[in-house]
């Protein structure tokens, strides 16, 4: 493996704010912690909440470096004893040059350092880009199926915003657990095109009609009369 830099290209925001606040620039690469593996990045996830933090709507010390998952080469491991004789720590099997992705603030860098914990090795045959497009999106959906609702065989689910990065997860995932999924989009060539082959069984749009007037995906979800009293989980804006 290639000698590790002393600096690294880095997206920074050195002022909250538009776009144009967002700059790449020249910044030290970061020293792990013993309990910490660093990470060289060869992908990293873009989400919804990148735009809070660059925009302002989450507060934040200036200046900061973007991103919030990341997936690529492990450069180096913990040196901490306790985290190496650690049970869950040896059950991952980490070593240097495996392929990982990981929970990482910062990761808009070549770059990044990640608590041990927050890093997965990524199964074979899923590549690091498939991988860091994911992670936070399917820790979604998953929750969503398993823990706030525990779908089952049998199911009717109306996913809004189906064509979205968690809601086409959110779909497979039900779809796969029995569920027959309503999916509803702005636009028919989302419709059709992105959602058919992903588990949708029946699609709605809701960019022409107001879609809480739709009597059918009221029976099969269960709804009687007013959409917005059934039971729902909100996935985000």
């Amino acid at each position: 493996m290639s000698p590790i830099p002393t600096s690294m290209k880095a997206a920074r925001v050195g002022k909250q704010g538009g776009l144009e606040e967002i700059q790449v620039t020249d910044v030290p690469v970061p020293t792990p912690k013993p309990n910490e593996i660093l990470i060289k990045v060869e992908w990293a996830g873009v989400n919804f909440i990148d735009t809070y933090f660059r925009g302002g709507v989450y507060p934040r010390e200036v200046p900061f470096t973007l991103g919030q998952e990341a997936a690529g080469t492990i450069v180096s491991l913990p040196t901490e004893s306790k985290v190496l004789n650690s049970d869950d720590y040896k059950i991952r099997g980490f070593k240097t040059g495996a392929k990982v992705v990981a929970y990482a603030g910062s990761s808009f860098a070549e770059y990044v350092v990640v608590l041990w914990k927050d890093v997965q090795l990524i199964p074979e045959g899923l590549s690091t880009r498939q991988a860091s497009a994911s992670l936070s999106q399917g820790l979604t959906a998953l929750t969503f199926v398993k823990e706030a609702y525990p779908v089952k065989q049998g199911d009717w689910i109306l996913v809004h915003a189906a064509a979205g990065g968690a809601g086409l997860l959110f779909t497979q995932l039900a779809s796969q657990l029995g569920a027959t999924v309503i999916g509803t989009t702005s636009s028919a060539s989302q419709s059709r095109n992105r959602q058919k082959s992903r588990g949708i069984t029946r699609d709605q749009l809701y960019g022409n009609h107001r879609f809480v007037s739709s009597t059918r995906a009221h029976r099969r979800t269960g709804c009687r009369s007013d959409i917005r009293r059934c039971r729902r989980v909100d996935v985000g804006r």
